[in-house]
């Protein structure tokens, strides 16, 4: 809910959710997306969420599997529609042939502009692992060509340079960069502004990705006022809004400017700008985690 709100994205991909019918139902309704197509887990494994906000984008679901599903997306702003392919690769490397060869094949069928991101449980080099048994060759091999055959190229990202850890201190620590987005050169050509972030890690052992198609417009103004459920478990919020309100029943819009005032500075002074704080807080974990990447202690 936090990522939604930061960043309001158009389209959600959420992987590895390990959360079947119904409780994913359950879940996905408290989205706010109204578009929504998931694969079924495999035990408590796996599992792939496709959400998006239909008044801004359509999408066209062509095939999907455990560890794929394949999309064709209609952004309302832009004429040219394109392929997005949103990926769990599962930890098991026979498995994960099987997500190169479908690739291969798709990419033989089609000639749109195609983006496929997610996480991979690979990496494409040894410099993008640290700690831990030595990378696989054949394994980077299998993933390079497949990339390669289908003509896609690597977005690069800011942020944290690793994606993925296993959460354990020195000397047991490993990261790795597992997920990222590519991009055939339609696509780029498309979006020549897109960039990927990679965002801090909170409660996951994995960064959230964030792809922007272009700048984001610069919020003005000033921010509208919110009303915070916690204020009424403080003790002196209700004063507040009795004062508020006492003696101004006649007058309705002068009794919510008067609390709104009265409300905001009351918060001001007990909570602070919790907003801010927690921004601020992700900022610097992500600081921490850019850290590790280089010198991890």
């Amino acid at each position: 809910m936090d990522l939604v709100e930061w960043h309001q994205p158009v389209i959600f991909v959420i992987t590895e959710t390990r959360i079947d019918d119904p409780r994913a139902d359950m879940i996905i309704r408290r989205l706010p997306f109204d578009g929504a197509y998931s694969t079924e887990t495999i035990g408590h494994a796996s599992g792939i969420w496709l959400l998006w906000r239909s008044d801004l984008v359509s999408m066209d679901i062509l095939l999907a599997t455990e560890q794929e599903i394949h999309a064709i997306v209609q952004v309302s702003s832009h004429a040219q529609p394109w392929l997005l392919s949103s990926i769990y690769g599962s930890p098991r490397f026979r498995e994960r042939c099987l997500l190169w060869g479908n690739l291969k094949v798709l990419s033989e069928r089609h000639n749109l502009p195609w983006a496929i991101m997610g996480d991979f449980n690979d990496v494409v080099c040894c410099e993008e692992r640290m700690g831990g048994n030595g990378v696989c060759r054949r394994r980077v091999e299998e993933y390079v060509s497949c990339m390669n055959f289908c003509n896609l190229i690597n977005l690069g990202f800011t942020g944290p340079k690793f994606t993925w850890t296993n959460k354990r201190d020195l000397p047991g620590l490993i990261q790795g960069r597992l997920d990222r987005v590519w991009a055939n050169l339609d696509w780029k050509a498309c979006f020549p502004e897109a960039l990927v972030k990679h965002l801090a890690r909170i409660n996951s052992n994995h960064c959230p990705l964030l792809l922007t198609l272009a700048n984001p417009p610069v919020r003005t103004g000033e921010r509208p006022f919110r009303f915070q459920p916690i204020w009424l478990s403080h003790a002196s919020f209700p004063p507040i809004v009795c004062d508020a309100w006492e003696g101004n029943q006649q007058d309705i819009r002068s009794e919510i400017s008067t609390f709104t005032i009265k409300a905001r500075n009351w918060n001001r002074e007990e909570f602070g700008n919790i907003f801010w704080k927690k921004k601020n807080l992700v900022a610097r974990l992500g600081g921490v985690e850019k850290a590790l990447a280089q010198y991890p202690s």
